[in-house]
């Protein structure tokens, strides 16, 4: 996924502590000024989802993580 949004000019932050909360990943995120954030728990992986979060609008949706890999 990173790679991929890397290969469409976007400046991607990988967040690799399995341990953290989210609630204090997308603090920082928001901290960051980071716009959107990609979430992929082991719910979404197993559903084949991402969730994409705007941080801005405070809106998500549910997409397709098919869209998002090679």
């Amino acid at each position: 996924i990173a790679n991929n949004l890397r290969k469409q000019g976007k400046k991607v932050v990988l967040w690799l502590d399995s341990k953290a909360k989210l609630e204090k990943q997308i603090k920082y995120a928001d901290k960051k000024q980071i716009n959107n954030v990609v979430i992929v728990g082991p719910d979404e992986l197993n559903s084949e989802k991402v969730i994409i979060k705007d941080l801005k609008q405070g809106a998500q949706a549910l997409k397709d993580l098919k869209d998002y890999i090679e």
